[in-house]
């Protein structure tokens, strides 16, 4: 595949990652607060993406979403009990998505 071809893959597929995960709270949280957790997905599809172009199977994504999802509603319930605020609730599971996909690079690479 050409540079640009997977460049653009890249892009596509992360911007439809994090618009998809995002799109549950479009019309209850305010446009600044969107927007930040739509940059919080961004690594996760990054590596999301990589990792299918990395094993050439769609597999591979599917089994580092379904980690990285485990451990973020497990931090997200235990910042839950620290931090009663929405944007505790939202961006505590995001950064330990976030943190588990730059590790996960470390763990498949």
């Amino acid at each position: 595949m050409a540079f640009e071809s997977k460049l653009l893959a890249y892009a596509l597929s992360t911007v439809i990652f994090a618009m998809i995960h995002i799109s549950g709270y479009i019309g209850i949280y305010d446009a600044k607060l969107l927007f930040c957790c739509f940059l919080q997905y961004i690594p996760a599809g990054l590596c999301l993406a990589w990792a299918y172009a990395r094993a050439d199977s769609i597999f591979a994504p599917i089994l580092m979403h379904m980690a990285i999802n485990v451990i973020g509603n497990a931090t997200s319930i235990a910042g839950a009990c620290f931090d009663d605020s929405d944007i505790g609730r939202i961006t505590n599971r995001n950064k330990s998505a976030t943190y588990l996909t730059l590790i996960s690079l470390f763990i498949f690479r």
